[in-house]
């Protein structure tokens, strides 16, 4: 069984620890399969917006790779994968917001409903 960490990005540790104490166990949340990172509309890991087919960089608010876009849209992310994800949100440039390290899940915190871009490493 793989070890999960929380990691909730954009609040005070304080509130972290709070929403990190939110979250429901795995069985109420929505499963991740093992090799995949997925992407949920909720903060507490469920109606899966999109499952990661492989590495590579999404531009979630591209209407030829997403019908309807998904950009703007996540609250958390399971990474069930050994990949790095890194957020980026459109200002007029890609703006980093942070990024998900191998097989963790994060809260979006203040950076909820802001993602526009993920990249996946290979």
């Amino acid at each position: 069984m793989t070890n999960f960490r929380l990691r909730v990005f954009g609040v005070t540790a304080a509130a972290g620890l709070a929403a990190a104490l939110l979250v429901p166990g795995s069985a109420a949340a929505d499963s991740c399969s093992a090799g995949h990172s997925c992407f949920y509309d909720n903060g507490n890991f469920t109606n899966l917006l999109w499952r990661a087919p492989a590495c590579g960089s999404y531009n979630l608010g591209d209407s030829n790779q997403f019908n309807p876009p998904i950009n703007d849209r996540i609250s958390s992310v399971d990474n069930n994968s050994p990949s790095t994800i890194t957020y980026y949100d459109w200002r007029g440039f890609w703006y980093e917001l942070g990024s998900t390290s191998p097989y963790q899940r994060t809260l979006m915190g203040s950076y909820d409903n802001t993602i526009d871009r993920v990249d996946i490493s290979c």
